[in-house]
């Protein structure tokens, strides 16, 4: 929902950041305090922070979108990467995403 705040104006800058810095929000004791001083960094304050997060229009469509990606396009996790017919869950190694490029028709 953060990342899609402002229309989405700045998506990948921030989704970056979080995988950039995800242990330092993701696997400590209080990873919503740990969010909430992160996004400091890319002007989120308090009152704006929280206000995203309790934007229920934001969320039912984030809601949506994971809905159809589970039902239409069968995700189950994530990252989930699609090659042609095929998709392949979890983290690819580079090894495993040669292999599936390898695979494909010239």
């Amino acid at each position: 929902m953060l990342a899609r705040a402002d229309g989405g104006r700045h998506y990948y800058a921030i989704t970056d950041l979080l995988f950039e810095r995800q242990a330092t929000w993701a696997f400590v004791p209080k990873p919503l305090d740990a969010t909430r001083d992160l996004l400091r960094q890319a002007g989120f304050d308090r009152a704006r922070f929280d206000a995203i997060l309790a934007d229920q229009a934001l969320y039912d469509q984030v809601n949506r979108v994971q809905s159809r990606a589970r039902e239409w396009l069968g995700v189950r996790a994530t990252p989930t990467l699609f090659v042609n017919d095929a998709h392949y869950e979890g983290a690819l190694t580079t090894e495993g995403f040669d292999e599936v490029i390898a695979k494909l028709p010239a």
